[in-house]
C-alpha cells in the first residue's frame, strides 16, 4: 500500500528522529531447533530479526548476535547498503547446542555499541526461559550499560525458572519485558521493539493545519479548525502537500498514480484527533471533495467522457456543461489510445444538449485512453475545455454469465461419457478418483520399420551378390560353435590347393586304367614257355597285384595259367600300352 502512497513512512529528519544502533542477541541453543508448524524456532527468530531490519530507517543500522556457550555469528552492524545480503545470511541460520550464555551475548552487543556514533543505543535479547546460563555479572553489565545510554530489552521465550530474572533484567535495562510461548510471535514482538525505539512517530499535539498550495480538494475552504495529533511521514518528490502541520510534516497529500489518484491524510477523522472536525461545518464538504478528486469525477462544469461497449463497437460519449449551461455548439476533436500505442481519430457528433457521441473499433482486449478537447481557437470564456478517460475492453462476453447452467452441464456429461456428481464428502472424492479408462493411442511404426529395411539391406545385397559353397557354410558353421562357451568347434580337413587336387584326380583315373589292364592281362592264356610267367609291370603296384589275385580264388597261381599267343598276347590292351611306351 505504502508504494500507491504520496508519503513514505519514513522520515529523514536525524534532529527529530535520531539515527538508531539496535543490536539483537539471538539464543542458539539446542531447544531453538525445535519445530513450530513444519518451521524451526530459529528461523521463525531469524524472520523476526528480517522484518526489524526493514523497519529501519536508511541512517539507521542493526546488528545480530548468535549465541550458545558463546557467541556463534555476528551479522553487522547492517545498514541500508549491505541489507539485501544480511537478510540472505539471517534465513539462512541454524540452532546450535546447549544452553544460552546470556552474560557472553551481552558483552559482544555492548563491544558493537561502543564502535556506534549513532545517538539512540538499544540492546534486544532473545533467552529460553528455562536454560538461560551464565547469569553473573548481568546486572553489574546492565547498569554500566545503562549508565552510557543504552537500553535493554528482554524476550523469553518459553515459560521457565529463569522467566522472572530475565524480566527483572529488563526493568534493570530501561527496556520492555516480553514473554511468549510460542517462536510465531516473534517477528511481531522484534517489530514492536523496533517501532519503539524509532521514536514516536505518533505525535499528538495541538495544532492548526497549514495550507501551503490551492487544491480542487480545498475549494471553498478558508480555515479549519484545530487538530490534536497526526502520523509522522515524508512527502514523496512528484507528490502535493495543500497541508502540512505546525512542524512541517505532510498532513494533506497527494499525487498522480500511474492511470488513477492517491490521496493521503495523516490524521484521523474520529474524535480522537479530529474531535472539532467532526462538528465543523465544512467537514462533508472536505471529504466530498477529496473523494471526488481521488475518483477523478468531473467539476460543475466543463467536459466528462465516457465509453461502453455494444456489439464490437465502441461508443464514446461527451457532455459539455459550461457555467451550467450545455453547450451544443462545440467543435470537439477525440483521440483513442489503444493497447498497442495505436491512436484513432474518432468524429464526434451532436446528439442532444449538451452531448456529443463517435464510434471505433476496438483493435483488442486491454486498456484504451481517451483524450477529448475543444478545437484550436474554439475556447469558452477564455480557456480551453479538455477531459480525459480510461476504458478497458474485457474477454468476451460469454465469460460475463455468471449464472449456473445445470442443464448444460448435464449434457456435457452425457456427451463425453461423464457423470454428473451432488456437492458431498463423496463426489468430492469422485472428481480424483483415479478410475477412468485411458483412451487407446497411436503411435507411428514407419520409424522402426525403416530401421528394420535399412539392417537388412546389407543382407538382401549379399545374398544377391556372393557365392556361398558348402564349405563356406562350414566354415560359418565352425566359426559360429567356436564363439559358444563350453562348445569344442569340429575339426574340419584342410583345403587343398586346386591344382594338387587336379593332379591326384588324373593320378587316380591312370591308376584305374591300369588296373582294368592288368585285370585283362591275368584272365587271358600266356603266351610264354611253360613254367614261366610274365614280369609284373613297372608301373603295378604290388599291393594290387595281391589284391586282384585274392579276388580270383579259382587261379591259384599265374603259372598254371595256359600260356598266351603271340597274336593274343599283342591284341591285348596291356601290350598295346607297353608297346606305346616302349615305342
Amino acid at each position: 500500500l505504502e508504494e500507491a502512497l504520496p508519503v513514505t513512512m519514513q522520515i529523514d529528519d536525524q534532529e527529530r528522529f535520531p539515527a538508531v544502533s539496535m543490536v539483537l542477541v539471538i539464543d542458539r541453543s539446542g531447544s531453538m531447533g525445535e519445530r513450530e508448524g513444519g518451521v524451526t524456532k530459529i528461523q521463525l527468530a531469524a524472520e523476526g530479526a528480517v522484518r526489524a531490519l526493514e523497519l529501519l530507517n536508511d541512517f539507521d543500522e542493526m546488528t545480530l548476535i548468535t549465541v550458545d556457550e558463546a557467541p556463534d555469528e555476528i551479522i553487522g552492524p547492517v545498514t541500508a547498503a549491505n541489507r539485501d545480503e544480511a537478510i540472505n545470511r539471517m534465513r539462512e541460520l541454524g540452532a546450535g547446542g546447549g544452553g544460552i550464555f546470556v552474560r557472553a551475548g551481552m558483552e559482544a552487543a555492548a563491544e558493537v555499541l561502543a564502535n556506534s556514533d549513532n545517538p539512540v543505543k538499544h540492546i534486544i535479547v532473545l533467552a529460553d526461559g528455562a536454560d538461560s546460563e551464565q547469569k553473573e555479572g548481568v546486572p553489574e553489565l546492565i547498569e554500566q550499560l545503562t549508565a552510557d545510554g543504552i537500553t535493554v530489552s528482554m524476550v523469553s521465550i518459553g515459560a521457565g525458572p529463569d522467566t522472572p530474572w530475565l524480566q527483572k533484567m529488563a526493568e534493570l535495562g530501561g527496556g520492555r519485558f516480553h514473554f511468549t510461548d510460542q517462536a510465531a510471535n516473534l517477528p511481531q514482538i522484534f517489530t514492536q521493539e523496533t517501532v519503539a525505539i524509532q521514536r514516536n512517530y505518533v505525535i499528538e499535539e495541538r495544532f492548526f493545519p497549514t495550507q501551503t498550495a490551492p487544491h480542487p480538494i480545498l475549494t471553498g475552504i478558508t480555515a479549519t479548525p484545530p487538530l490534536y495529533g497526526y502520523v509522522g511521514t515524508s512527502d514523496r518528490a512528484t507528490a502535493r502537500t495543500p497541508l502540512v502541520t505546525h512542524l512541517g510534516d505532510p498532513l494533506l497529500a497527494t499525487w498522480q498514480y500511474g492511470l488513477g489518484r492517491s490521496v493521503a491524510w495523516t490524521s484521523d477523522a474520529t474524535t480522537r484527533w479530529a474531535r472539532e472536525w467532526v462538528d465543523w461545518d465544512g467537514f462533508a464538504t472536505f471529504w466530498n471533495q477529496a473523494v471526488r478528486w481521488a475518483f477523478g469525477a468531473r467539476p460543475a462544469g466543463g467536459l466528462a467522457a465516457s465509453v461502453r461497449y455494444d456489439d464490437g463497437t465502441a461508443v464514446l460519449t461527451v457532455d459539455a456543461q459550461v457555467d451550467g449551461q450545455y453547450r451544443s455548439d462545440l467543435d470537439l476533436t477525440a483521440n483513442v489510445v489503444g493497447p498497442a500505442g495505436e491512436t484513432q481519430a474518432v468524429e464526434l457528433r451532436p446528439v442532444a444538449p449538451g452531448r456529443y457521441e463517435g464510434t471505433f473499433t476496438p483493435t483488442g482486449e486491454g486498456a484504451y485512453f481517451v483524450g477529448v478537447g475543444t478545437a484550436a481557437g474554439d475556447d469558452v470564456a477564455g480557456d480551453a475545455l479538455q477531459t480525459t478517460a480510461g476504458w478497458v475492453l474485457g474477454y468476451s462476453p460469454e465469460y460475463a454469465a455468471l449464472d449456473d447452467n445445470p442443464a448444460l452441464l448435464a449434457s456435457l456429461a452425457q456427451t463425453t461419457g461423464g457423470r454428473t456428481l451432488t456437492v458431498g464428502d463423496d463426489a468430492m472424492a469422485a472428481v480424483f478418483a483415479h478410475d477412468l479408462a485411458a483412451p487407446p493411442a497411436r503411435q507411428p511404426i514407419w520409424p522402426w520399420l525403416t530401421l528394420v529395411a535399412a539392417l537388412l539391406l546389407p543382407l538382401d545385397v549379399a545374398a544377391r551378390r556372393l557365392q556361398m559353397t558348402r564349405r563356406d557354410w562350414a566354415r560359418a558353421e565352425q566359426w559360429l560353435r567356436s564363439r559358444i562357451p563350453g562348445r569344442r568347434p569340429p575339426v574340419m580337413e584342410p583345403e587343398r590347393p586346386a591344382g594338387m587336387a587336379q593332379l591326384l584326380r588324373a593320378k587316380e583315373k591312370t591308376a584305374g586304367e591300369l588296373r582294368a589292364a592288368d585285370d585283362d592281362l591275368r584272365t587271358m592264356p600266356a603266351a610264354s614257355p611253360a613254367g614261366s610267367a610274365p614280369s609284373p609291370s613297372m608301373d603295378q603296384k604290388p599291393a594290387d597285384t595281391r589284391a586282384d589275385t585274392e579276388s580270383r580264388p579259382e587261379v591259384e597261381n599265374l603259372a598254371d595259367a595256359p600260356p598266351r599267343t603271340a597274336a593274343e598276347e599283342e591284341g591285348t590292351l596291356a601290350a598295346r600300352l607297353r608297346k606305346r611306351r616302349g615305342g
